[in-house]
């Protein structure tokens, strides 16, 4: 008795929950948690107004969302010729004609009502209408998208090299579909691309170095010594990103950023060469993501920017006599600049994620004067994010 108790105890604390919603059959969207699993025959649901959770089976909603990730669809595999089972598939393509579903390790194919799993032996049932066709036995699922995909003649070279895995099978559907109906989006691809837009805001603090590298025209300010290094001063930063969804990990977040860049380096007994410039930054980074279990989101992402400089207080203060006309220092109205970060977001309410962000980032083809220098700048703060669903 006490062993049974303690193996219950066990199995309640091995499920995941996380987050999601539901479809039901009036077309209702309803929030809250679910628990995952590796396949669904049916799925566990508590809503956050509800105190228990509720079992729904295939019949009882039409599709449920995991994290705004993954989506999984009613549907009906074959057992064998004569018998199917009603489950819940992950939704890979969603298009008309053609859907590919997933269910466990399996993967099935959806055209006109009929469904078709795609295997690399011989089932033992095998439908009457491709019992005509050249279907070679170790790639049947080969025969199965030929057959299917007759009605468009491009797709036959396309489909002979085509891979019993889900990039490939994603791909040879998609161009599929699209070869039948070209302006034609499906539902699930809008699904996809949009239920994870988000917002963002950021800000923090930024330490900022920069180095002189040489004068590249002759009577060009000369600091002593080759390439004078500057000191960081801890400036602030703000800004926000708009990240749209391009898969389940990757995403595109144009992004517009106010910054404040201060260095500082002394030469010449008591001179000092300042650097500080204000200005917008346009960014344009791709970001990968990674799902965690703890409702987390890891992400690692690179990118380029295009810095507008807004207000320049560049100068030497208390300048040689030699250097007086550079007692106010040129700088380029704009720059590039290349960046990389990392953040971690924790979900605090059902369209919230708040987290850390750090970041590092090469500013180039500055001008002082007729010098050129670098600037080098990391920066940590904190960062929150709202799901546009």
């Amino acid at each position: 008795m006490v062993f049974v108790i303690l193996c219950s105890f066990t199995l309640k604390a091995q499920k995941v929950v996380v987050e999601g919603y539901i479809i039901t059959l009036q077309g209702d969207s309803l929030r809250g948690q679910i628990v995952e699993k590796p396949t669904f025959t049916e799925v566990e649901f508590k809503q956050a107004s509800d105190s228990e959770s509720r079992l729904y089976k295939p019949d009882d909603i039409k599709l449920f969302c995991i994290e705004n990730l993954k989506t999984f669809a009613q549907m009906e595999i074959p057992l064998d010729s004569s018998t199917t089972q009603k489950v819940f598939g992950e939704m890979l393509v969603w298009g008309e004609p053609m859907t590919l579903f997933k269910f466990g390790n399996s993967f099935y194919v959806r055209k006109d009502s009929k469904v078709e799993l795609l295997n690399k032996i011989e089932s033992k049932y095998q439908r009457e209408e491709f019992e005509t066709q050249d279907i070679n036995v170790n790639k049947r699922y080969v025969g199965i998208l030929n057959y299917l995909m007759l009605d468009c003649s491009k797709m036959k070279s396309k489909v002979n090299n085509v891979q019993l895995a889900e990039k490939s099978l994603i791909k040879i559907i998609e161009e599929y579909n699209d070869c039948i109906n070209p302006d034609k989006v499906g539902a699930n691809e809008v699904s996809r691309k949009t239920s994870s837009n988000s917002i963002a805001f950021r800000a923090g603090l930024m330490a900022t170095d920069a180095k002189v590298l040489y004068p590249y025209k002759p009577g060009g300010l000369y600091f002593p010594g080759y390439g004078l290094n500057f000191k960081s001063v801890t400036t602030l930063y703000f800004g926000g990103s708009f990240n749209l969804k391009i898969n389940q990990h990757f995403s595109f977040n144009p992004e517009l950023n106010f910054f404040r860049r201060k260095s500082y380096a002394d030469f010449e007994q008591s001179s000092t060469i300042n650097l500080d410039i204000s200005g917008i930054q346009i960014g344009i980074p791709i970001q990968y993501n990674w799902l965690m279990k703890n409702k987390a989101t890891f992400s690692l992402y690179g990118g380029f920017g295009f810095q507008i400089i807004a207000n320049n207080k560049s100068g030497i203060d208390n300048p040689p006599r030699k250097y007086q006309e550079y007692a106010l220092i040129d700088v380029s109205d704009s720059e590039l600049s290349l960046f990389g970060g990392a953040q971690m977001l924790f979900k605090v309410g059902k369209k919230a994620s708040l987290g850390l962000e750090c970041r590092y980032e090469y500013s180039f083809r500055h001008t002082l004067n007729i010098n050129l220098f670098n600037m080098y700048s990391l920066s940590i703060g904190p960062k929150i994010k709202f799901d546009l669903q």
